[in-house]
């Protein structure tokens, strides 16, 4: 039998009843898989516990309304669960029913995914509709707000707006899911398209169901791998997750952290997940010091104090307020509804602003990711309104800021020089230090709340002294004013604490020496040898001397120790390629002459 569609088409074409759907084979799956795939998929069941009441509302939508149904809630309640399972369900009726169905699951991006010219995914969507007719089936469209940003420049000409015509008719029947955020971007950018559909809310689990879902995931656990969990593996994971995960939701964010700590045990062979394994799992995940993950663990101030003086020299102010945001987090007080803090680091140049936020983040979160937890943004790239789009993002793509943190959700975010970037930047960031989210367009979520996020600026180092008063320094009002007068008042009282850091003094910057000419001496070249570095008391002056400038402060010190340094015992190394096992000491006299010993 042959069939021919001319009637409310742009395109006509024929298409043979008894030849496979090549349109829905080729950029679709047929749902539900078969349930060797299923097994392979993921270390949790296809299961929807606590759930039935959803699942059976969404069947009855889809199979007696033979509505489109779309599932909303926050990530992690289970909204992709409620519809396997409900696409389940109605293979099973289909089977026994003498008017059989077909279910299939395709991603939003397919549609226009292998169109090469104009007008093509328009003819592949009525292809692909008609096969869906003729074959009785439901399309499950993953990520369905993406159809509103696949096919033209906006929501209007979307492949979202060219399959409304045929839902509106009743000639194609879809289901998806989405977030709050994301139905309202939907509303706005294209009303009908979310009008043709009927929507089953599904909330967070109460408490007492959540308890359930986790036994009975447990069960399967141990059924399926013969690995059990215990119940304070369970009680630490909720714990942990309910604290540092508040804008994921349970059941979803539970079942993926512990299957991770399941595929954890099967790759060790082991047949238990303790609460160590969960505590071990969550710092690999985020970094975090085992400090903050254990309430039996006390904080030790002297140990806190002692750490930061090492990485901050000079700067005792902010050594405290720093210390203090770790006690405030430890103790569990900070607002979960914002980022962990935001700070704005004010001061002349070179006196410890980026080596403070390198110190904060490897404490808070340096443990167990494997790239840095720092992400350092210049924001003298962002000078023009027209970059903002490249610093946030499009419709389609996200800029820097959005990747970076979407890739390091736990990370210290540091926007440098922040005076230099445009305004309408820190306009589009209130919402990020009011609640600690970005919502973009089509109401993705960027979420910053498990971020630290520091400002730096030169605001007010720059301010020359009062006649009369010598050579007196900017004093903390200087910065403090200067803040107030660039930044507007409402993005000012947004920022948690202004930290001042002072400029340096000769001990501090001898001090620093000392600390780099340390990190030479650990570096590859000398530990391969087995050489030991020593440096005299007049080394460290010369470089102190040298490599401090009273306007960059300490900056060029890095740059001093590499060049009479390091670029010295280079060229030594290399006249001496025998020397191993010894004792090396470099002098400079204050003239700059070098004299290197061997032990």
């Amino acid at each position: 039998m042959t069939l021919k569609v001319k009637e409310d088409s742009f395109f006509s074409y024929t298409w043979n009843i008894e030849q496979k759907p090549k349109i829905l084979e080729r950029l679709a799956d047929r749902y539900p898989y078969p349930k060797a795939v299923q097994r392979n998929l993921a270390a949790a069941p296809d299961a929807a516990w606590e759930l039935d009441d959803y699942v059976a509302q969404v069947v009855d939508k889809l199979m007696q309304q033979r509505a489109s149904v779309l599932i909303v809630g926050a990530s992690g309640v289970g909204k992709s669960a409620v519809l396997r399972q409900a696409f389940r369900k109605l293979a099973s009726f289909s089977k026994k029913t003498e008017k059989e169905q077909s279910f299939w699951r395709i991603q939003a991006q397919r549609f226009t995914a292998t169109s090469k010219y104009l007008g093509e995914w328009q003819e592949t969507a009525e292809e692909l509709v008609f096969e869906l007719q003729t074959m009785n089936g439901i399309l499950w469209i993953e990520n369905i707000v993406r159809l509103l940003r696949e096919g033209g420049k906006g929501a209007e000409d979307s492949v979202a707006a060219y399959l409304l015509p045929f839902i509106q008719q009743g000639k194609l029947q879809l289901a998806g899911e989405v977030t709050p955020q994301e139905l309202e971007s939907m509303r706005r950018l294209l009303p009908g398209f979310v009008e043709s559909m009927q929507i089953v809310e599904l909330p967070e689990l109460p408490e007492r169901s959540l308890t359930v879902v986790l036994e009975k995931f447990s069960s399967h656990v141990l059924q399926a791998h013969k690995i059990s969990i215990t119940q304070d593996a369970l009680n630490t994971s909720t714990r942990l997750l309910r604290r540092f995960y508040p804008y994921e939701s349970f059941p979803g964010k539970s079942i993926r952290f512990l299957g991770e700590c399941v595929s954890e045990a099967i790759f060790n062979k082991t047949n238990e997940v303790h609460r160590q394994d969960v505590l071990s799992q969550f710092i690999r995940r985020t970094g975090l010091p085992e400090l903050f993950l254990r309430d039996d663990l006390l904080l030790d101030q002297v140990a806190l104090r002692s750490y930061f003086n090492e990485k901050i020299i000079g700067q005792t102010a902010a050594t405290d307020k720093l210390t203090d945001i770790i006690k405030v987090y430890k103790a569990g007080l900070n607002n979960p509804q914002k980022p962990i803090t935001t700070l704005l680091f004010a001061g002349p140049t070179g006196v410890g602003k980026t080596a403070a936020a390198q110190a904060l983040a490897q404490y808070f979160f340096g443990l167990g990711q494997k790239t840095s937890p720092l992400i350092r943004i210049d924001m003298s790239e962002y000078q023009h309104p027209s970059q903002i789009t490249r610093f946030l993002g499009t419709g389609t793509d996200p800029g820097k800021l959005v990747q970076q943190v979407r890739e390091r959700p736990f990370a210290v975010l540091l926007l440098d020089e922040a005076e230099k970037a445009t305004p309408e930047i820190f306009d589009s960031f209130l919402t990020v230090l009011d609640e600690g989210m970005l919502v973009d367009a089509f109401g993705r979520v960027t979420n910053f709340r498990n971020c630290i996020i520091i400002l730096t600026s030169n605001l007010g180092a720059s301010n020359r002294p009062s006649i009369g008063y010598g050579n007196r320094m900017p004093d903390d009002e200087t910065y403090r004013s200067a803040i107030s007068g660039f930044f507007r008042p409402e993005f000012v009282n947004r920022i948690d604490q202004v930290v001042i850091f002072q400029p340096l003094g000769q001990e501090s910057i001898r001090l620093i020496a000392r600390k780099e000419l340390e990190e030479v001496k650990a570096r590859e070249g000398f530990a391969k040898l087995n050489l030991k570095i020593v440096f005299s008391e007049r080394t460290e002056e010369y470089i102190a001397k040298v490599g401090f400038h009273e306007k960059y402060g300490a900056r060029p010190l890095q740059r001093a120790v590499e060049d009479v340094v390091v670029k010295v015992l280079a060229k030594w190394l290399l006249a001496n390629p025998t020397i191993e096992n010894k004792t090396i000491k470099l002098d400079i006299d204050e003239n700059g002459v070098t004299n290197i010993q061997v032990n």
